[in-house]
């Protein structure tokens, strides 16, 4: 079975990422604006990982607990970086991103060489990857409404992996 990444604000909003394609869309985001992917992928991350990767205190926080980094200062760039930046580039694209570099297995290869926040998870060749431009824009626009959605209510997102 693949390992997706759920991201939800109740049962009727939520949505479902193959690791495979998170991982490739957060790898072509930072190619697209440095600062602003590190952003969106604190987004995604529960709050308890972004703490603990950044040696922030955990305290009243389980492991396990769902909710996401929730910082709306954040999340108004992040929301404009998906419409304006993320989403034109990946409509621009003519060909499935892994083309892009050289097939999965070297793109495991760039990924795994990474350094700083993409470190942060795993990606292996068994993840289930949506490499097609429009797939992976329909994806950031999806996740978008989500993160529009989690502003407006003033709520975090709830994050599981499994």
């Amino acid at each position: 079975m693949a390992r997706r990444k759920v991201f939800e604000l109740n049962p009727d909003l939520s949505m479902h990422i193959d690791f495979g394609t998170y991982g490739l869309i957060m790898y072509y985001a930072k190619s697209q604006d440095l600062i602003l992917a590190e952003k969106l992928f604190n987004a995604t991350q529960p709050e308890f990982l972004y703490r603990r990767e950044r040696d922030l205190s955990t305290t009243g926080i389980e492991y396990d607990d769902p909710i996401g980094h929730f910082n709306p200062n954040d999340l108004v760039q992040v929301v404009y970086f998906i419409d304006n930046v993320l989403c034109p580039a990946l409509n621009r694209e003519e060909k499935p991103i892994l083309e892009m570099y050289d097939g999965k297995q070297k793109f495991l290869d760039l990924y795994d060489s990474e350094t700083g926040f993409l470190s942060e998870i795993c990606l292996y060749d068994s993840d289930a990857f949506q490499d097609r431009p429009g797939m992976m824009e329909a994806t950031c626009m999806n996740l978008n409404e989500l993160f529009k959605e989690s502003l407006h209510t003033n709520t975090p997102l709830k994050i599981y992996a499994y």
